[in-house]
C-alpha cells in the first residue's frame, strides 16, 4: 500500500470507519454468480464488430482471434461461446469462473482479476501472455462487459493486434467503457507495447482461477475510498489542496464499485442472505454519495455519506464485532 492510500486508510480510522478486521467464516462455499443485468452502452461507431452471442451481453470482436463481453450466463452462454469456435477465455473479474461448465464445452479459462481503478501493467503483459500462447480465439471478460474487460482487451489489442492508441479509445468508448473509470483510461493511453521479451518473461503458470482476496483486504479497499472521500467532506465534497490525488465524483465511484465487487463475491455469498441485504444497502448508500457528488449536492451527499457509513456500521455490530461460540 502506498503513501497516499495509508493516508487515506489512516482518515477512515479517525472516524471510525475501521473496517479491516476479518469477518468470522460461515456457510459453505456458494457456486460462481452469474452476471447481473446491466444497461447496454449506448451504440457508438468504432473499430469493432458487435456480436450476437447467446446469454452473453456487449460482445464485440476486435480481431480473428479477440473477443470481449460480459461474464457468460450459465450454461447457455458457455455453449453459444463454444459454438462460435471460442477456444480460450480470460477473465478479468473478481468472481471465481464456472470452470465446471466451461469444461463441459472444452473451454480453457484464464483467471487474472483487475480493479476498477486501473491496470497494472505486469497484470496487463500476463493477459497478453495469455492471449498470445493459448489456443484461440480468446474471449475476454469482466463482469458486465464494459469497463475492466473492454480496457484489458485493448492493452492486448495494442500489443498483438496493431492498435495504436486512438483506435484503442475509440474502441473503448464503442465498448461503453465508462469516462469516469479515469484509471483504466489512463492506462490505456499510456500503454506501451510490450518487447517480445517482456512478454516472454510474464508468467505463464495461466490459472484457471485465482484465489479471490480476502475480506480483509477488500475491507482495505473500501477504507482506502472512504478515507478519500472523508477527506474532502469537510470542503463539501470538493478538491482540497492536502489531497490533490483525491477526484471527488472518481473517488467516490471507485467506493461504490468497491462494495459492488465485495457484494457479489464468495466473502459475501457464503454469509447468506442477511449479509448480502445489508452489503446492499451500502452499495445503494454509496450509489447515492457518488450521485449527489457529481450533481454537487451537499447536503445529499452529506446524508449519503452517513448513510454509507451507518450501514458499515451496522453490518460490522452483527458480523465482524461479535465472535462465534
Amino acid at each position: 500500500m502506498n503513501s497516499k492510500s495509508l493516508v487515506r486508510v489512516a482518515l477512515a480510522f479517525s472516524l471510525g470507519g475501521a473496517l479491516l478486521v476479518p469477518f468470522a467464516s460461515a456457510a459453505p462455499e456458494a457456486n460462481a454468480p452469474t452476471p447481473l443485468a446491466a444497461t447496454a452502452p449506448a451504440k457508438v461507431d468504432g473499430p469493432l464488430t458487435p456480436v450476437d452471442i447467446a446469454a452473453v451481453h456487449n460482445a464485440l470482436k476486435w480481431s480473428d482471434n479477440i473477443y470481449s463481453g460480459s461474464c457468460p450466463d450459465g450454461d447457455e452462454g458457455y455453449k453459444a461461446l463454444a459454438e462460435k469456435g471460442i477456444k480460450t477465455i480470460v477473465t478479468v473479474d473478481g468472481a471465481k469462473p464456472d470452470l465446471e461448465v466451461a469444461h463441459k464445452y472444452g473451454l480453457r479459462y484464464v483467471h487474472i482479476p483487475v480493479e476498477y481503478s486501473g491496470i497494472a501493467r505486469e497484470d496487463a503483459i500476463k493477459i497478453i501472455r495469455a492471449v498470445r500462447d493459448l489456443p484461440g480465439p480468446v474471449f475476454i471478460h469482466c463482469h458486465h462487459g464494459i469497463h475492466r474487460g473492454p480496457a484489458a482487451t485493448a492493452m492486448v489489442a495494442i500489443a498483438l493486434a496493431n492498435y495504436d492508441t486512438a483506435k484503442a479509445d475509440a474502441a473503448l468508448k464503442q465498448a461503453g467503457t465508462g469516462a469516469n473509470y479515469k484509471g483504466l483510461w489512463k492506462d490505456v493511453d499510456e500503454f506501451k507495447v510490450p518487447t517480445q521479451a517482456e512478454i516472454d518473461a510474464a508468467d505463464n503458470s495461466f490459472p484457471e482461477s485465482s484465489e479471490p482476496s480476502s475480506l480483509a483486504t477488500s475491507m482495505v479497499h473500501v477504507d482506502e475510498r472512504f478515507g478519500g472521500i472523508t477527506a474532502i467532506k469537510a470542503n463539501g465534497f470538493k478538491p482540497v489542496a492536502a489531497h490533490p490525488d483525491i477526484d471527488p465524483a472518481h473517488e467516490a465511484l471507485l467506493l461504490r464499485e468497491a462494495f459492488t465487487e465485495l457484494g457479489r463475491s464468495e466473502a459475501t455469498t457464503k454469509r447468506g442472505a442477511d449479509y448480502a441485504a445489508k452489503m446492499k444497502a451500502a452499495v445503494d448508500a454509496s450509489q447515492k454519495l457518488e450521485d449527489a457528488i457529481k450533481a454537487g449536492k451537499v447536503e445529499e451527499a452529506n446524508a449519503a455519506y452517513d448513510a454509507t457509513k451507518a450501514s458499515c456500521g451496522s453490518c460490522h455490530k452483527l458480523y465482524r464485532d461479535t465472535k462465534e461460540d
